[in-house]
């Protein structure tokens, strides 16, 4: 004889882990979603039982280039577990015994940390295409996504690939700014 199912009155008390979660009652899952989505606060802690495990690093500016595509990834995935064991460097069975509230809480706190990081790139790297560009037909490369900069990177060079995907992801973005502000100045010189 297993578990009775939870009440909604119970996930208050006693709330379900994330194991637990999967299994719940569509009334009950109901009730923990609204409560995910309206009332829950970012949170870089997860807490697992007692033990309280901080992400590997401080910020995910510092993740490798390759965790941050693959967290990227995932994410659009909506792979709540594989996010938690890359930022976490905890395993499944770990994830699935923590608080389901703290688990999307720390799932909030990595994907607003996305965005601020996609914003921050976009306005050091960003900016509208030129009419030149355009024309030339820049748009096509958007399909190979993070590629085209590992190009750019390695200067073709593709066995250089693993040395800038291990990089920090701040360095990543650093080194690309600084490229961009280059060939700005290149292309102001040579008018």
């Amino acid at each position: 004889m297993g578990r009775k199912p939870y009440s909604i009155e119970e996930i208050f008390t006693k709330p379900p882990t994330l194991r637990q979660y999967e299994k719940l009652d569509t009334e009950v899952k109901e009730v923990v979603d609204d409560i995910v989505r309206n009332s829950l606060k970012n949170n870089n802690v997860l807490r697992i039982g007692k033990k309280r495990i901080a992400p590997k690093k401080d910020s995910l500016w510092l993740f490798s280039w390759s965790d941050i595509i693959e967290i990227s990834v995932l994410i659009e995935e909506a792979n709540l577990i594989e996010i938690l064991k890359i930022v976490y460097n905890v395993g499944s069975w770990e994830v699935r015994r923590a608080s389901v509230f703290n688990c999307f809480a720390v799932y909030k706190w990595i994907s607003e940390s996305l965005k601020n990081i996609a914003e921050a790139e976009e306005n050091e790297l960003g900016g509208e295409l030129s009419a030149k560009e355009k024309e030339a037909g820049v748009e096509k490369l958007e399909r190979y996504g993070h590629r085209v900069r590992l190009r750019n990177l390695t200067n073709g060079d593709w066995t250089k690939s693993e040395y800038y995907l291990s990089l920090p992801y701040e360095r990543i973005v650093e080194i690309s700014a600084m490229d961009k502000d280059i060939q700005e100045i290149i292309n102001k010189l040579s008018r």
